[in-house]
């Protein structure tokens, strides 16, 4: 039986992963996966920093957005 093929852009597949990637998003699920809550920190605090640093003017600015971009 040969398997079949769906274009790489299959809508039943793309609504199914945007569901779950805004459910994998709840911090209580990423409490169980140590790296992602991790990461999930980081971003929260490097967000908190360009807004500081958008604030206050600071020259170093496009270092913290590429990093808040990153993570």
């Amino acid at each position: 039986m040969a398997a079949v093929k769906h274009p790489l852009v299959h809508p039943p597949i793309v609504r199914r992963a945007l569901r779950e990637s805004f459910h994998k998003l709840n911090p209580r699920h990423m409490l169980r996966n140590p790296v992602m809550f991790v990461v999930l920190v980081g971003s929260v605090l490097t967000t908190l920093i360009l807004a500081r640093d958008i604030a206050e003017r600071r020259p170093d600015v496009w270092f913290t957005l590429q990093l808040t971009v990153w993570l």
